[in-house]
């Protein structure tokens, strides 16, 4: 049930698009992380615009 709950909360709040360098999106899913241990979310790595 648990489980469910936490899905449900990052499906509502979370989208796929807000991962494109959205610092804030990355800070709230840490921190969710941190108060739910069994979340589990890979996070982007950020790169150097100029080195495109």
């Amino acid at each position: 049930m648990q489980d469910k709950r936490i899905e449900y909360k990052l499906m509502r709040n979370l989208k796929i698009e807000s991962w494109a360098r959205n610092e804030g999106a990355v800070f709230a899913i840490k921190r969710a992380m941190e108060a739910e241990p069994n979340l589990k979310v890979t996070l982007p790595n950020f790169v150097d615009e100029s080195l495109f």
